[in-house]
């Protein structure tokens, strides 16, 4: 009727299983680069586990990572502003 698979649309409202912490996280956030990092297909996996705890931990160590790779990224393009 829309174009989308009922497969599709099961894939999208499972995302709605994750610790509510991470989707309140995701709906607040305005960095591109973690809204393009967490994608519907990356969490998929996440829906199906039992232990909220450990989707939690793995989220943060994923945010982690990505907050250090933003830093390094500022960090030499602040380096090359000053030897310019």
């Amino acid at each position: 009727m829309f174009g989308v698979s009922r497969a599709r649309v099961t894939q999208y409202l499972n995302l709605l299983k994750l610790p509510l912490a991470i989707v309140d996280y995701l709906a607040d956030c305005t960095v591109p680069g973690v809204l393009n990092y967490f994608t519907e297909r990356r969490l998929r996996p996440l829906t199906t586990r039992a232990n909220k705890a450990e989707v939690l931990r793995w989220f943060s160590a994923e945010l982690a990572e990505i907050r250090d790779k933003a830093t390094e990224h500022v960090d030499s393009d602040y380096k090359k502003e000053r030897l310019r």
